[in-house]
């Protein structure tokens, strides 16, 4: 269950970032004019609640996964939406990441491999 909710934490920040940064395109905040309009209209964007309600969800699952898991356990974990905001940013918006973005992700995964696997040894 625990595993689970690791894998809901990391697709929820995940899914924020990327529904964030597909917003962003649409947003003029810039403008001196009317800024607390636009920035009013920014919150209200449903897109954008939709991210402020993943990530709030994720903050909820987040605590009840610190509650039965060591923190040296579970931080680790919070680095692997990195890697999914990667293949997010590749698959839906067409970026075309450098190799070291590439191994720098692999290495992400293989560190968060290697703390779960001593955290089974030390129980």
């Amino acid at each position: 269950m625990v595993y689970l909710n690791f894998l809901l934490v990391v697709l929820l920040t995940s899914m924020w970032h990327v529904l964030f940064k597909w917003r962003s395109q649409y947003i003029d905040l810039p403008k001196e004019k009317n800024l607390f309009l636009n920035v009013f209209k920014t919150l209200l964007d449903p897109y954008i609640l939709l991210g402020y309600i993943c990530s709030f969800l994720a903050s909820i699952i987040w605590i009840v996964i610190l509650k039965k898991t060591p923190l040296s356990v579970a931080y680790p974990f919070l680095s692997l939406p990195i890697v999914l905001v990667l293949l997010f940013s590749i698959f839906v918006f067409g970026e075309q990441p450098k190799l070291f973005k590439i191994l720098g992700s692999i290495l992400i995964v293989l560190g968060v491999v290697i703390v779960g696997m001593s955290s089974h040894q030390e129980k």
